[in-house]
């Protein structure tokens, strides 16, 4: 069965430390029953770092060793972390390796004009 394990690494390591990660990486999942299969790698959005997916080939894989996996191939530990906690409160897309961020305008609050609340905004700006 084919696995895609997601890595976040926070910065873009020289070339050939990341051909020796390969190397490393083959090595440890066929001492682990997987076959490494394919590796691509991109510069993350913020351009700081880097994103990469691990392709394995191998048994079927539970949730939590699909992270722990991610924490062996050197993904970012805040992430490892977050992933752990969002597959065992059973979140179904947990593994997600970046996010479009969104922004919402606040709607603008319109004051009660009646009496009541006249008199309460006034006793709450006097404390």
């Amino acid at each position: 069965m084919r696995h895609v394990i997601r890595l976040d690494w926070d910065f873009i390591p020289p070339a050939y430390w990341v051909d020796k990660w390969e190397k490393m990486a083959r090595a440890g999942l066929a001492a682990l029953g997987y076959r490494l299969v394919e590796v691509r790698r991109r510069p993350s959005s913020s351009g700081k770092g880097m994103h990469v997916w691990v392709e394995i080939e191998g048994p079927r894989l539970k949730e939590l060793d699909k992270v722990m996996l991610a924490w062996l191939l050197c993904d970012d530990t805040t992430r490892v972390r977050i992933n752990i906690k969002r597959v065992e409160r059973g979140v179904r897309f947990w593994d997600k390796l970046f996010t479009y961020k969104q922004v919402v305008k606040q709607r603008r609050r319109t004051r009660c004009r009646c009496k009541a609340c006249q008199k309460l905004m006034k006793i709450l700006r006097e404390v």
